[in-house]
């Protein structure tokens, strides 16, 4: 008996999955109730981390147990009505869970993130649901030790859409509460505090024309100090620290806007409208920068440095008009004037150029307003009296009273805008005609070095508006620049930025201006040391962080100018190196060159920084590498040491998937001959394209035949069919397949999925004993609304591939029995048609000429049958020590992978423990990605084979079934057809002598026994009763005797067959796609080293 035990499996690292799916003793465990309730039930698993689930609980600092209550929360079942697609917990503590965009959502509120999923093959004794559950791999367990859901536990209440809620308390002499909010808990106060203040606003609304805004304040003044003395005079406010000064800004916030709105009326006759010199460049204003008697002084890095000063001044004083109190609008006024002058002296006049420049350029139409309010309406007199807000406000006076003045003047500021505005509009769209008329017509306003050291106040300078006139940039440049030389110093040309931090050369390359980047290119180049060009062709601009490396794909011939100067390891936001910038230049005339050059220029970048070429550095923030984005010109890529050509983005596509999804002909061309190459891989991470492979990517024919053709090796002797895609076109499923011809040439075939099933259809009736089960083909659609079928959800691809390797090993199946049949196959959906048709007619034909037993019909006896028996019966022994090994060969399949990841998540562990104390959390964002990768390598051989060997299981199953029912029902019943046939005969050989001396044969004496008018009765009833039992017998001999032939046929068919579908199916597929595996974690691991190394 203990022969026949399995043997124990090890126990599984995650001590949730080993509790569930590894139990010895199922029936004995703490856990029984719940294998009882999943016995005939499919279902998820949320897995937490396991090293959440070995760690202490954070709350009771008890060690987590895998009680009942903890794992029946982390399995999800379907809700019991039948409409609504939401889960529940299996302890039904929780019924509104759903999953939706590859996150778990709890009660319409909770986000829980899915990690990973993982379509778990069963290896068990005790689920009989389904060969595979789906496991989501989360972040967080859903229960402490108390049994509490942690993801579900109520919010504290709130209340909504209140603002002050997001404030901090503050503490003095103990807490107290805002002001506001203690005002929230007293509604009566409020609501007398608040019809005080109306009542006095709207007194001040209709009388403020008789007032000036002396008055206005006073009025103003003596509405905050009534609301002090209500408030003084309620018990309510007694304990309240700082009351004064709390509800004097509490009634200045409350009265805000109707004062701004009184002073808006009041001068509205006087409001400064700033859109006519909004954009005023700083040499317009009078700063030591641009003294003409002092030109040894000028430095544009300086004008550059104030120019981001006077933007970020700008932002704050867009900012006074948004706030409410008056101190908050003195405490930005300061920041402004410490901005412009950024810790250094600035004489008063200077500092009132500045401001007047930020003034301006913050185009805001509350300009006056906020100075009228800052002038009149503080809560304490001394702030506007003296002090440095005092000096502030005196300066915002001053820079507002210049403006007003100098747009009111004839030839001053607004003029000199005028024209600077119209020499930008020429420089950036004109001609260089147009420009010299314009110069001649305004002499008189100002003069050519003038104009060209304008800004633009998005810090633009001439050559940067050059750049943007694509037509006519270049000839204005060269005009003004051969007139005027002194006016464009090296230095300037170096150091010359817009607002973005943008070189002249970034620019020009942005805007694709071939010209300009030429001129600028040569300038540099003839003027410039190695040092100072790769600084300023390395130099980043802000928004991007992007370098002229980002855009030389717009020019070849700078790229090989400057192209091993680049900085190739700068990456953009995007995560875009200068090399995988320059291969994404799809729309480039000449692409193939474009990529040749690059790729050289980088190699031999690195090469004089005695550096090696890392492919796994120039990955972008989606992980897609430089196989990934590749259009073409894929071989030189291929050809460079230590890549991976199965290297999967965020998405989890690796280059095949992307190259069949954008139909990169020539790239598949190339990939497919490269033995590293994995044309099964399939989308393992929780997105949108879960469970794809190449395959499902694929839109054109001409694709699908190549990759149909490299999937199955010449050397293959068997006919061996592979499935390649199943997909919806139109209204019609269409099935892929490549199989092997007779000249051992391998076809692609396409086939609807109706003219499939008819074929299968019509092997199953011309084969009604055959051990392969045609039903999984038959009676499985692509999409199913069944509930069983809705558990899977966004993962339903899962079970669709599930199905579809299935169907692979039935074909396949077909093909090794009967070679013959599967010609079908190789016929286009109108050939199949009529070849089915034949086939139909021919078996038809063959069960019409059946074997009809003569008059001398000879019956089995029982020793023939009991020998039937007895073969049918070592058969079944046979297939069920078969099934065993089976059994034993599909967990360690299972368990192999399960165990190789454990070892890897162990190691991991001891490299963090060591790794973390030195580098801390590098190495945890550096190698967390390596280590996911490793894992899943080791998923990929095995996954295909394990399905195999269960679909193996299955048929050993149903071949066990159909003798069973021949040994227990048909045998079964010729015995007692047998028994009662001979009853009946003995009553006929009472009745009938002349029966017995026939040798038992009655039909010769049929005729004359009828002619015999005078025969008894009861003779007649005999013989009746005897043919009839003679006819079941022979019909139940008839039916096992063909039973027999075909079982025997049946079982030989399967033992011919088991080794070369095993061998084919387990040992070749999973040790070509281990060589494969291994050689993605030889990379993996050298990564790893190599990073270790790094840091």
């Amino acid at each position: 008996m203990s022969n026949d035990r399995l043997p124990q499996l090890p126990t599984l690292l995650n001590p949730l999955i080993n509790a569930l799916f590894n139990c010895p003793n199922p029936k004995t465990s703490p856990l029984s109730k719940i294998f009882e309730k999943l016995k005939f039930q499919n279902f998820i698993l949320l897995v937490p981390p396991f090293e959440q689930l070995l760690k202490y609980d954070t709350h009771s600092q008890i060690p987590i147990k895998l009680c009942e209550e903890f794992v029946s929360s982390h399995i999800l079942v379907t809700s019991d009505d039948p409409n609504n697609n939401w889960y529940k917990t299996l302890n039904n503590k929780e019924s509104n869970i759903r999953i939706s965009d590859f996150n778990i959502i709890l009660n319409n509120v909770r986000r829980i993130k899915i990690l990973d999923v993982q379509y778990f093959p069963n290896f068990n004794d005790y689920f009989f649901a389904d060969s595979h559950f789906l496991f989501l791999f989360i972040d967080i367990c859903l229960v402490d030790n108390n049994n509490i859901l942690n993801c579900l536990l109520p919010q504290n209440i709130q209340i909504v859409n209140n603002p002050l809620d997001s404030e901090e308390e503050e503490t003095e002499n103990g807490e107290t509460l805002k002001f506001e909010r203690f005002l929230a808990l007293h509604q009566d106060v409020t609501n007398s505090l608040k019809s005080s203040l109306d009542f006095q606003l709207k007194e001040l609304k209709h009388s403020y024309k008789k007032h000036s805004f002396d008055e206005i304040s006073k009025a103003f003044s003596g509405i905050i100090d009534q609301s002090i003395e209500f408030c003084k005079n309620k018990k309510e406010f007694k304990d309240l620290p700082n009351l004064q000064e709390t509800v004097s800004e509490y009634v200045e916030k409350y009265c805000y806007k109707p004062i701004i709105s009184i002073i808006k009326q009041v001068t509205k006759n006087d409001r400064i409208f700033l859109s006519a010199i909004s954009q005023i460049s700083l040499n317009v204003l009078s700063t030591p920068l641009y003294l003409e008697n002092n030109d040894s002084a000028f430095s544009l890095k300086t004008v550059i440095d104030y120019e981001r000063r006077i933007d970020k001044a700008v932002l704050l004083i867009k900012e006074i008009s948004k706030r409410k109190l008056h101190r908050e609008k003195c405490e930005l006024l300061l920041k402004v004037l410490k901005c412009l002058s950024a810790d250094e002296f600035l004489d008063a006049d200077t500092l009132l150029s500045l401001l007047i420049l930020c003034l301006c350029r913050s185009d805001s139409h509350s300009l006056y307003e906020q100075l009228i309010y800052l002038q009149h309406f503080s809560i304490y007199e001394e702030t506007v009296s003296f002090g440095p807000a005092a000096y502030a406000i005196s300066t915002y006076a001053g820079a507002l009273s210049f403006i007003e003045q100098s747009l009111r003047d004839e030839g001053g500021i607004l003029t000199i805008c005028e024209c600077v505005y119209s020499f930008w509009e020429i420089v950036k769209g004109g001609q260089l005609d147009d420009l010299k008329m314009f110069l001649d017509r305004n002499k008189v306003i100002t003069d050519v070095e003038f104009l060209v050291k304008t800004r633009t106040f998005k810090g633009e300078s001439f050559i940067s508006l050059c750049s943007q006139n694509l037509e006519y940039g270049g000839d204005i440049f060269t005009w003004v620049y051969e007139s005027n030389p002194e006016f464009f110093a090296l230095e300037d040309i170096l150091e010359d930025r817009d607002k973005d931090n943008r070189t002249l050369l970034l620019q020009s390359l942005k805007y694709e201006n071939t010209k300009m980047t030429e001129i600028i290119m040569n300038l540099l180049c003839e003027n410039c040391t190695k040092m100072e060009m790769s600084v300023f062709i390395n130099a980043t601009e802000n928004s991007t962080n992007r370098t002229c490396g980002h855009y030389f794909g717009f020019d070849l011939n700078g790229l090989k100018k400057v192209g091993l100067l680049l900085d190739w390891d700068i990456k953009d936001n995007l995560g875009y190196t200068p090399l995988f910038s320059l291969l994404r230049s799809y729309d480039h005339p000449q692409y193939e060159i474009l990529v040749d050059i690059s790729l050289r220029l980088c190699i031999s970048s690195y090469s004089l920084k005695h550096l090696s070429f890392d492919f796994y550095y120039h990955v972008d923030k989606k992980g897609n590498s430089l196989l990934h984005i590749l259009k073409s010109n894929l071989k030189e890529v291929l050809q460079l040491k230590n890549i991976d050509v199965n290297a999967r983005n965020s998405s989890g596509m690796t280059p095949l998937m992307v190259f069949s999804k954008y139909n990169r002909v020539q790239n598949i061309r190339d990939i497919v001959t490269d033995d590293r190459v994995m044309l099964h891989a399939r989308v393992d991470s929780p997105k949108k394209y879960i469970g794809m492979s190449c395959f499902d990517f694929v839109k054109s024919p001409v694709i699908m035949d190549i990759l149909g053709r490299n999937i199955i090796p010449f050397k293959d002797m068997e006919r061996k069919p592979v499935f390649l895609s199943l997909r919806l076109e139109g209204t019609t499923w269409v099935l892929s397949m490549s199989l092997k011809g007779n000249n051992r040439e391998v076809l692609v075939t396409k086939h609807s999925l109706k003219c499939f099933k008819a074929f299968v259809f019509l092997h199953k009736k011309k084969y009604k004993y055959s051990f392969l089960s045609h039903d999984i083909i038959l009676n499985n659609i692509p999409i199913s609304t069944e509930k069983s079928e809705m558990l899977l959800g966004d993962f339903r691809k899962l079970q669709i591939n599930k199905i579809f390797s299935y169907w692979d090993k039935i074909v396949f199946g077909i093909c090794l029995n009967d070679k013959d049949f599967l010609d079908g196959l190789l016929l286009n959906d109108h050939q199949m048609v009529k070849y089915l048709k034949q086939k139909v007619n021919e078996v038809d034909a063959q069960k019409s000429v059946r074997h009809v037993p003569s008059a001398k019909y000879k019956l089995m006896n029982n020793e023939e049958v009991l020998s039937i028996k007895m073969f049918l019966r070592f058969a079944i022994n046979e297939l069920h020590n078969l099934k065993k090994e089976v059994s034993i060969l599909k967990k360690l399949l299972i368990f192999y992978p399960l165990k190789m990841k454990d070892i890897v998540e162990s190691d991991y562990i001891l490299l963090k423990k060591i790794m973390e104390p030195l580098y801390g959390k590098i190495f945890d964002s550096t190698f967390e990605t390596l280590k996911t990768d490793i894992l899943k390598l080791h998923d990929y051989p095995f996954s295909e084979s394990i399905l195999a060997v269960n679909f193996f299981y299955i048929c050993i199953e149903k071949l066990i079934t159909k003798i069973q029912k021949s040994t227990t029902t048909t045998i079964q019943s010729w015995f007692l057809l047998h028994v009662e046939y001979l009853e009946n005969e003995k009553q006929y050989n009472r009745s009938n002598p002349d029966y017995k001396k026939s040798g038992g044969q009655v039909w010769p004496t049929m005729v004359e026994d009828y002619l015999e008018e005078n025969r008894q009765m009861y003779k007649n009833k005999a013989y009746i009763s005897l043919k009839n039992a003679f006819e079941k017998l022979r019909t139940i001999d008839t039916q096992l005797r063909n039973e027999h032939v075909n079982l025997a046929e049946e079982i030989n068919n399967f033992m011919a067959s088991k080794n070369t579908f095993l061998f084919s199916t387990v040992i070749v597929d999973i040790s070509k796609k281990m060589l494969v595996s291994q050689k993605g974690k030889l990379l993996k691991l050298k990564q790893i080293k190599d990073r270790i190394g790094k840091l």
